[in-house]
């Protein structure tokens, strides 16, 4: 079993250089936890690893876990992101357990190329909220544990150099690397 190791627990991350690993990064340079990585190629290895005691902890999105933590098989410990997630409403956050402003989230976006027409950029952005804001859309994100937050084209691009810079100095802190 990984968790032998003196030096902290075994962490599954189901993609290396992925979020995940970011993920990871962030908590680990945010509090006294030493986490290593065990790498698996995909979200059931991962759960699977620790379903067999292999490793300590998994980094799992809610719904990709949801039947065995329903079933009991699998603890919760946290939610990463600052909000409670819809599925988990009474997981903590790792703010609330303890590590002050601790806040990953992973968004999903639409881009374009740089020099596409701007009144394009405004009509698909209209487009998209209204799709976004129709109940039958927000029943099915929230069912797949997805907040959905629907912003501005400006609003978005700030979110994007503000993450940019935040994973930079993690990257560079954790010393990451590609392989």
């Amino acid at each position: 079993m990984y968790s032998a190791n003196p030096d902290g627990l075994a962490l599954n991350i189901a993609v290396t250089g992925g979020t995940g690993e970011l993920a990871r990064d962030e908590l680990v340079s945010m509090s006294e936890i030493q986490l290593n990585n065990v790498r698996n190629l995909g979200s059931s290895p991962a759960e699977m690893a620790t379903l067999q005691g292999d490793t300590n902890l998994s980094l799992l999105t809610p719904l990709a876990s949801a039947q065995p933590i329903a079933s009991g098989r699998l603890k919760v410990n946290g939610i990463f992101s600052a909000k409670h997630s819809a599925l988990l409403p009474d997981v903590p956050t790792r703010s609330e357990a303890g590590v002050s402003g601790y806040d990953f989230q992973i968004w999903h976006h639409l881009l374009s190329p740089l020099k596409t027409n701007a009144a394009l950029i405004q009509k698909l952005n209209k487009i998209c909220l209204l799709t976004l804001k129709s109940p039958e859309v927000k029943d099915r994100f929230n069912s797949l544990g997805f907040t959905i937050i629907g912003n501005t084209p400006i609003t978005f691009t700030a979110l994007i150099k503000n993450d940019i810079e935040k994973f930079r100095k993690i990257v560079i802190d954790s010393g990451i690397t590609l392989e």
